[in-house]
């Protein structure tokens, strides 16, 4: 199947602004984010992304650069397209903190027509990373979420022109996050904000209660089997793009399918992802604030005890810290254990209600059905 790959290779040879800015050039903006620039570019630095490329690619594949090695791979081909090879990149800002569980990266694209497009990293493969994509159930503000929107606020006052927001995963959270909370002299500038499967907003926080009234275009592109997507409040309007994986692994943009010249859209997520997307909120909405911030907490001390900091671990590691993983549960004291008891039975506990009530809903109509949440 065609993806993402196949597209800059499409439309490598049109030139922006000759071709307008499209849903799918924002999509090779937002993963072009996973490429750690600031380690190729001094500070106050502006290079072409192509002369950006062939730094990184000149050191070869090194894991730390990249996500996954797709996005070197990815960055190789994008970067030497005549679409984007010549547009001019700045202000890379990397900041990560296991100590504050931050996990922040952005970099800046600046279109000819004096655009800048801002994106904003995902989650990486650092459990700082992941924690931090947890604390968002139960905090208000997470730290890259205050990061994303200093960050606009110092390109806005950096540069001229529109702004156009994006992101993939946590980085679409990001996108929307720094436009409901930017002043409204930069919300006034801002053209569009695209959320490529990202995750939503804990329905206690403020910034919620603003993405009900934000008068901009927020754009919001997920799977059409969603999970991460799907997570916490959003807006209810969206599109689902089909994918070459199943289930989680839809997350991958890489497996976002495409139909020449552009993303293959369906009319409605899988049922699979509205089975798990009431299943989940039915959940989250089952435990407070407080028990979702323990049961985070006592999750990751599991990781944590078992030296684990990253994600990023290969077969043969299994053998080594599945012992020391399960080790540091037997060592989790029992009021932490307790907590973890708990909140898993009440995740059991939804799902048996949602497919129970599936079930009355499906004998109703004579036929099995699962109507959308949203």
């Amino acid at each position: 199947m065609d993806n993402v790959f196949s597209f800059v290779k499409w439309r490598g040879d049109l030139e922006l602004p000759g071709l307008p800015l499209s849903e799918e050039d924002q999509l090779v903006f937002a993963i072009l984010s996973y490429v750690n620039f600031s380690s190729c570019m001094d500070e106050g630095e502006t290079l072409t992304l192509s002369d950006a490329a062939r730094r990184m690619i000149s050191s070869g594949y090194v894991e730390d650069d990249y996500r996954t090695l797709d996005d070197f791979k990815f960055l190789s081909i994008a970067a030497f397209q005549p679409r984007y090879s010549n547009l001019l990149i700045s202000d890379p800002v990397n900041r990560f903190s296991e100590g504050e569980e931050r996990q922040f990266f952005a970099i800046t694209f600046h279109l000819p027509d004096d655009t800048k497009i801002i994106s904003y990293r995902g989650t990486d493969m650092s459990l700082a990373g992941w924690k931090e994509d947890f604390n968002m159930s139960f905090e208000d503000t997470v730290p890259a979420q205050a990061d994303a929107l200093s960050y606009l606020t110092m390109i806005a006052g950096k540069y001229d022109g529109k702004i156009v927001l994006t992101g993939h995963s946590k980085g679409g959270n990001l996108s929307i996050y720094s436009a409901l909370n930017a002043p409204g002299e930069i919300q006034g500038r801002i053209w569009k904000v695209f959320n490529n499967d990202g995750p939503g907003f804990n329905e206690e926080s403020p910034t919620y209660g603003k993405l009900k009234e934000y008068k901009g275009q927020i754009t919001t592109i997920v799977p059409s089997s969603s999970i991460i997507g799907m997570l916490l409040e959003h807006l209810p309007e969206y599109k689902v793009v089909e994918s070459s994986s199943s289930g989680i692994f839809q997350h991958d943009p890489y497996s976002w399918v495409f139909d020449a010249p552009g993303l293959k859209f369906k009319e409605s997520l899988d049922k699979d992802s509205l089975i798990s997307d009431r299943i989940l909120r039915g959940w989250i909405r089952s435990i407070g604030k407080k028990e979702r911030e323990e049961f985070v907490d006592a999750l990751f001390s599991i990781f944590g005890n078992a030296g684990i900091k990253t994600f990023r671990i290969g077969a043969a590691d299994l053998f080594t810290k599945g012992p020391e993983f399960v080790r540091a549960y037997i060592e989790l004291p029992a009021k932490e254990k307790k907590i973890l008891y708990r909140t898993v039975k009440k995740l059991f506990q939804s799902a048996g209600s949602v497919l129970f009530d599936m079930r009355l809903e499906g004998g109703d109509r004579g036929q099995d059905s699962c109507p959308s949440p949203l």
